[in-house]
């Protein structure tokens, strides 16, 4: 996604951007598919069985493919259009084929940040991954990220920075600090 002066604050800097990978997506697709394609053919047996009294299950035999077939178009045309971002003042969800959604997440709003490896995801290796922003009021998901812990460690560390820069201002930052010094017992 190019840069959008309308969509971006004036000094507001990309510090990541990515998008779904087709892969993992399109593993599930055809494992999904399959047990649809199962059920279909299950539906075929019966057609089979049942004879000259089946008119009702070859139409719904018929719609069960057709609708298999429009679901993984729509699926592989919305791969197109996922788009994941990571600014220094947020976190941008963008989705839509016809219609745009947008979700955001002020680095400072961030509560938690969770990797979840499926099946599909190990299958396309390269380290990916679905990422999970979660705030009190919202949650973004990045879905089949590629080296995921490594987008993960820039979502914590630019979390950890902002929220730092909020907490304590450089101003108001002492010259020495003598740390943490509690000492643990084994």
């Amino acid at each position: 996604m190019k840069k959008d002066n309308n969509f971006f604050d004036p000094n507001e800097k990309i510090i990541w951007q990515g998008r779904e990978r087709f892969f993992p997506r399109f593993v599930f697709l055809i494992l999904y598919k399959f047990l649809i394609a199962f059920g279909i053919f299950v539906v075929g047996g019966m057609i089979i069985v049942l004879g000259d009294n089946s008119d009702g299950l070859i139409s719904l035999f018929l719609g069960l493919v057709f609708l298999m077939l429009c679901y993984m178009i729509y699926m592989i045309m919305l791969n197109g259009s996922i788009h994941y971002i990571i600014t220094d003042k947020r976190v941008i969800g963008y989705i839509g084929i016809i219609r745009k959604k947008f979700k955001f997440i002020d680095f400072d709003k961030i509560q938690n940040i969770d990797i979840k490896i499926s099946f599909s995801d190990r299958l396309a290796g390269g380290n990916t991954g679905s990422i999970i922003i979660m705030s009190a009021s919202e949650t973004l998901h990045f879905y089949h990220v590629a080296n995921s812990f490594e987008v993960v460690k820039i979502l914590k560390n630019t979390s950890y920075n902002i929220k730092t820069d909020i907490n304590f201002p450089n101003a108001l930052r002492p010259d020495t600090n003598p740390g943490y010094n509690t000492k643990y017992k084994s």
